[in-house]
């Protein structure tokens, strides 16, 4: 079976590395349970999210979006890209600007959470980018926040709880903002456990 996972491997690397040749970045879920393993068995978990592999390669700040469904972050994140990319919009952190009706802004994102080790939440970045390389420093990443129904961003009082619980942003990114998630080696226990 490690060489299924192997394949998989490679040809997960392959498919980010043509994204980004052909699109300038790819974009990965995690937490969504639309996990592609051979042999996992996934479920969503408590707080999903999806990030950009490459943009950094243009001098650019990577993406992250929480709470959201694939289709829904891939289209936020794609979005926020051509922004990055315009010379005259950008993602600036503390921008607030609007996707069709609804309010996004952008935070800057705490370094402390996309080098923890234990949870690994980037981890096809770093497996990407620490290929040949004995040390790779951290992205700039910018969060793509949404507001609730009534444009209330997650650390407003009076934003919707739902929302709130769904984005972790500023220091909440560095708690235990994702409820009873496995870490990394937990995660991959059980999926040797399914494999057996």
């Amino acid at each position: 079976m490690s060489t299924t996972i192997d394949n998989f491997r490679s040809r997960h690397a392959l498919w980010v590395a043509e994204m980004i040749q052909k699109h300038g970045h790819a974009i990965i879920s995690v937490g969504s349970g639309e996990c592609d393993v051979p042999g996992c068995r996934c479920v969503p978990e408590p707080v999903t999210w999806s990030y950009t592999i490459g943009l950094v390669e243009d001098d650019l700040p990577e993406l992250v979006a929480f709470g959201l469904c694939f289709d829904d972050a891939a289209f936020m994140l794609n979005w926020a890209a051509r922004r990055a990319r315009c010379p005259h919009c950008g993602v600036d952190p503390g921008t607030v600007v609007e996707l069709g009706d609804f309010p996004i802004r952008f935070d800057a994102v705490p370094v402390e959470w996309a080098i923890d080790t234990v949870a690994d939440p980037l981890g096809c970045w770093w497996a990407h980018y620490s290929v040949g390389r004995s040390a790779v420093p951290a992205p700039s990443i910018v969060q793509c926040v949404w507001a609730d129904g009534d444009g209330r961003f997650p650390d407003d009082p009076e934003c919707d709880p739902a929302v709130v619980a769904a984005q972790p942003v500023g220091n909440r990114l560095l708690g235990d903002w994702s409820g009873e998630r496995p870490n990394r080696a937990e995660r991959r226990a059980a999926r040797r456990r399914h494999r057996r």
